[in-house]
């Protein structure tokens, strides 16, 4: 009698599971239709105050420059606007639009190889001043507070928007209805696709607009040393804040430091000026413990970039535990031996010549002055793979630099928060001596933890933007 009643109930379990899967899959499919709705409304604003109006104006940029920035985005935005169209007469027949993958496929490929073009167009007219006004009056006239990459980076975002969704909705399908399963399934694995390779390509754009972040960060100071930052040889590595100890002055400076795939910055902090620079291939990356002048007894854990045997003054930079000048010293050698490689094998398939960056200046004359005492670490750091996003046991992290210091990228971006970089804001106590490396800054009070500005939610770009609504 149990089995029978067991038996007899399974139906309408049944059926209650396949009304709660259909309920959801309305959901799904409406999300699908109102986030297109929005796409198509972004990618018109984009044409209607961005693209029309900067063809128009043709003493802005030049011709060749306007079809790099917007590449095939017209193209785009008329297959959506059809798609909309699909999407809202479909109803509950989703799959049904989603059957012209292989156009999707061709025009977005297209955009994604042509973006790197389009950043690097972007760059070239940065200092143009008529575009930036264009910009700025774009901005204001939009009305949506985005600016002109914030709309660009949307095609790349969409497609894998589109696979999150499908699966939903396929998850949430009869199972009983089997050709409507094949086709979103076919569907899905050719969005997929497209989102594997935007995604690749993405993370390389993402990269790239770190390093022009960096750069505006650091404006006027950089540009008078002559030598650009942006490079589509260079990539982004590392960033952080440690201090620069001279030994033959013995000065102590708290310093804003970014590692290049084939170089490292230095500037002051908070200011962010810039103040000086090695190319890893010509320097000698040592890990040191320094005897602290202000301080007997004690001993800092830091690092020393020497450049050439003749350097009678190298640059030393020390930090707050041993542990995080390990994670220097490994970020420094991998990135040397992959930018080395990288250069080796281009060399290799093109015979293309690489470009380095300006050699710093001579080093000073030898000084009289006693020396101070440094001695290599007793625990020699290999070059053991350091991935740029591990944690090093530090609540410095990144920086990130007053709005005001992002004027340019403002009106491209629509806000610093869209430049996607240096999103944590952290309060660092200035060095100090006479305090021990636990106690400094109060690090293991909770109170202060609290109180310390949390990370924004905007991540770094290479998990989007959000303010583009679209997505």
């Amino acid at each position: 009698d149990g089995d029978f009643v067991q038996q007899a109930r399974l139906p309408e379990m049944k059926k209650a599971d396949l009304d709660k899967m259909r309920r959801t899959r309305e959901k799904v499919c409406g999300e699908i239709v109102s986030s297109e709705r929005a796409y198509v409304n972004s990618l018109s604003n984009l044409q209607t105050h961005f693209l029309q109006p900067l063809r128009e104006k043709k003493s802005v940029i030049k011709t060749e420059d306007h079809a790099k920035i917007f590449n095939n985005i017209e193209e785009i935005l008329q297959f959506h606007m059809q798609l909309l169209v699909e999407l809202q007469n479909s109803k509950q027949n989703i799959h049904k639009p989603f059957k012209k993958t292989g156009l999707l496929l061709k025009m977005y490929t297209s955009y994604v190889n042509g973006y790197n073009k389009a950043i690097g167009a972007i760059h070239e007219n940065e200092k143009n001043s008529r575009f930036q006004r264009f910009l700025d009056n774009a901005l204001i006239n939009s009305g949506t507070g985005l600016g002109l990459m914030a709309y660009l980076i949307m095609p790349v975002q969409r497609i894998p928007r589109y696979a999150l969704l499908l699966k939903e909705v396929i998850k949430n399908t009869d199972p009983t209805h089997v050709a409507e399963l094949n086709s979103l399934r076919h569907s899905l694995q050719n969005i997929e696709g497209i989102a594997t390779r935007i995604n690749e390509r993405k993370r390389k754009v993402d990269n790239q607009l770190s390093v022009l972040a960096i750069q505006s960060k650091l404006g006027k100071s950089l540009a008078n040393q002559g030598f650009e930052l942006y490079h589509p040889g260079r990539w982004f590595v590392h960033e952080g804040r440690c201090n620069e100890f001279k030994l033959n002055s013995k000065h102590v400076k708290e310093r804003y430091l970014v590692i290049f795939s084939d170089m490292v910055l230095w500037a002051t902090y908070p200011q962010y000026k810039y103040k000086g620079c090695r190319a890893l291939a010509e320097s000698k990356i040592t890990r040191v413990k320094i005897s602290d002048p202000r301080s007997s007894g004690r001993e800092i854990e830091g690092f020393q970039l020497k450049y050439g045997p003749d350097d009678r003054d190298p640059t030393v930079f020390f930090c707050d535990t041993a542990n995080e000048a390990d994670g220097y010293v490994m970020r420094l050698l991998e990135a040397r031996s992959k930018y080395s490689t990288s250069k080796s094998n281009s060399a290799k398939s093109s015979r293309r010549s690489s470009i380095t960056p300006r050699a710093p200046k001579p080093p000073p004359p030898p000084v009289t002055r006693r020396r101070q005492s440094v001695s290599n670490s007793a625990s020699p750091v290999s070059s053991t793979t350091l991935s740029p996003s591990t944690s090093i046991n530090s609540t410095r992290g990144l920086v990130r630099a007053p709005s005001e210091r992002h004027g340019r990228m403002k009106s491209l971006w629509g806000g610093c928060e869209q430049i996607g970089l240096l999103t944590s804001v952290v309060n660092r106590p200035r060095y100090s001596p006479n305090v021990s490396p636990n106690s400094r800054g109060g690090r293991n009070n909770s109170a202060s933890q609290s109180s310390r500005p949390q990370p924004s939610p905007l991540k770094h770009m290479r998990k989007g933007h959000r303010r583009s609504g679209a997505i």
